[in-house]
């Protein structure tokens, strides 16, 4: 009797885990992050490099903000007893503007194409560096757009190399479950 009540409860915890994985579900909480502190950063430079950003044109030299601090914030959530299906995502792009990527910091599933478009009135060289996608897209200008696969998982850092004060990172995960909080952007 023993045998067949231990039988049926793993074949119980099994059909119910099964199910779990066909309908779906909701997950909630929180999570909590430091206070942030905003702080000014400014390039030597910096001026004269971005002199047809409004900013300039105003007499203000350029310098980076961010509003709540947690625009890079990005929450993924990988599960332990199965590999979710995930596909690579559509329209996910940064904007070039201001002499800055837009966003800083873009989740992206692995296979993601990405579009890189030259929204400023000048020329920008968007290059990578580390370990994650390498590619060198050149010279650009306003209104150009380049698509680049990310195909690797993991961390792709991107930097201008007119503007040295650029840079973003390509976030890409192997998982489909993934948040940018601050920008509500839900993978």
């Amino acid at each position: 009797m023993g045998k067949r009540l231990v039988l049926l409860m793993f074949l119980l915890f099994v059909a119910i885990e099964a199910f779990a994985q066909t309908t779906g579900g909701v997950i909630t909480g929180s999570v909590s992050l430091p206070a942030v502190q905003n702080v000014r950063a400014t390039a030597r430079g910096n001026l004269y490099r971005s002199r047809l950003s409004p900013e300039a044109a105003s007499g203000a030299a350029t310098q980076a903000t961010a509003s709540s601090g947690y625009e890079d914030v990005i929450v993924s959530a990988h599960p332990l007893n199965f590999k979710p299906k995930v596909e690579p995502l559509q329209g996910a792009r940064i904007i070039q503007k201001n002499a800055t990527f837009i966003p800083r910091v873009l989740p992206v599933t692995q296979g993601t194409v990405v579009e890189i478009v030259n929204a400023d009135p000048f020329y920008h060289n968007v290059f990578t560096l580390g370990k994650g996608e390498r590619f060198n897209i050149g010279r650009r200008p306003t209104g150009d757009v380049q698509a680049q696969k990310i195909s690797s998982v993991g961390e792709t850092k991107l930097f201008c190399d007119i503007h040295t004060q650029m840079n973003a990172v390509i976030m890409s995960y192997d998982t489909a479950i993934l948040c940018a909080p601050a920008t509500q952007r839900n993978v």
